[in-house]
């Protein structure tokens, strides 16, 4: 019997699944960092982001070893109400840790559970993962607002302790939430490993300038500002779009706004790539074009850095004051042509000044690494609520 504390998580996707992006692989670091010391039950879905298909070889009703943790995939039916709370009530834990603030089966359904009995009062802790960003909530802002008050007026949210990866998400869940819940822990998401040199290949020294979009293509991602942003640059671009196209039809709007580039940006849709393709897709572009409305961390961002591609990005992200620490460069949204001007400068670079910038860029984010306590922080938040609900 192991003499770990306990904590079940709920998160919309696992692995082996790798569409759903930061939610997913934040909670396999944590797994990753932490499971010397906490034993990770995982509740999820039977299939990736978007796919109709489960994943091959599921035995549902069991839980599986699956990255360090023990996992337990559940299908559509199961994804009720009823079911999932008989999921968490079934195996014992320390701790709820949820993902996500709108997911009906992921969080509504156990907080509900708890307010009419149906789940043991064990400590919540509950990570937005972004959901209250300014930009991420005013998408489909009606229905979330709705829901909200809905969860504010039954008091699904008063015994709440809440993770939040940075102080501004801190901002975010107080102007949305108010005081509502108990402590607000401050725990950066977890990155991968970097590697401590900066990786060759396979990008060629052609002089052509290259840049990337890596994300899933929906209007958070906010890939139809970045193609805005190219329909105003004056010099030879190829735009390289990865990742998959979850809300069809945002992206007939993006593919629209495709079709009036200029003659000199040329752009590709690559499809999803798997997570260990990311670092070769990355390392091949010379700078990465995130205009994001919003992310309470942004591990593709933190994976571009790590093989010494540059970035550029909205300020909606923890990832401030790039310039200064030569890691790129974090903007307004409302200053489109600081975005183009940024492109511009940088494809005007030769292949040996890139070179220098690429180097220069891996350093920051080595310096960067080595100053965070991160792990730390996390251990600690967890240990914390689990205290305290032991009192």
């Amino acid at each position: 019997m192991s003499n770990k504390r306990s904590i079940m998580v709920v998160t919309g996707h696992f692995l082996p699944g790798f569409k759903a992006g930061g939610a997913l692989r934040s909670v396999r670091n944590l797994v990753n960092c932490l499971q010397d010391e906490f034993e990770f039950w995982i509740l999820t879905s039977d299939r990736d982001l978007g796919d109709v298909e489960a994943y091959p070889g599921i035995f549902y009703g069991e839980w599986r070893d699956v990255g360090g943790a023990k996992v337990r995939y559940l299908s559509p039916q199961e994804r009720s109400f009823r079911g999932v709370c008989q999921a968490i009530r079934e195996t014992e834990h320390d701790l709820l840790y949820l993902n996500g603030f709108f997911s009906p089966w992921g969080t509504i359904a156990p907080l509900l559970g708890r307010r009419v009995g149906l789940l043991p009062k064990t400590p919540v802790l509950l990570a937005p993962r972004g959901e209250f960003s300014a930009g991420a909530i005013s998408l489909k802002g009606g229905k979330k607002r709705t829901y909200v008050q809905v969860a504010k007026v039954a008091g699904l949210a008063s015994d709440l302790y809440w993770h939040a990866s940075s102080d501004c998400e801190v901002a975010d869940i107080t102007h949305v939430m108010g005081r509502r819940g108990k402590e607000k822990f401050i725990a950066c998401d977890l990155p991968d490993p970097a590697p401590q040199s900066v990786p060759t290949g396979p990008r060629g020294e052609d002089g052509e300038f290259h840049v990337a979009f890596l994300s899933r293509v929906s209007p958070k991602k906010n890939l139809d500002y970045a193609l805005e942003v190219l329909a105003d640059v004056r010099v030879p671009v190829t735009f390289n779009i990865y990742g998959p196209a979850e809300d069809q039809e945002y992206w007939r709007i993006c593919e629209a706004r495709m079709s009036e580039l200029p003659p000199h940006v040329s752009v590709q849709y690559h499809g999803p790539v798997t997570p260990d393709e990311v670092p070769a897709v990355l390392r091949a572009n010379d700078l990465f074009l995130f205009p994001t409305r919003g992310e309470n961390y942004g591990h593709v961002i933190a994976e571009a850095l790590a093989v010494g591609t540059p970035v550029l990005i909205s300020d909606q992200t923890p990832w401030r004051g790039l310039e200064a620490r030569g890691m790129g460069f974090d903007l307004p949204l409302s200053n489109r042509g600081g975005f183009v001007e940024v492109i511009e400068k940088n494809a005007r670079l030769d292949p040996e000044e890139r070179l220098r910038q690429r180097h220069k860029t891996h350093a920051a984010m080595l310096r960067y690494r080595e100053e965070s306590d991160d792990v730390a922080a996390n251990r600690q938040m967890f240990r914390q609520v689990i205290e305290a609900g032991k009192r």
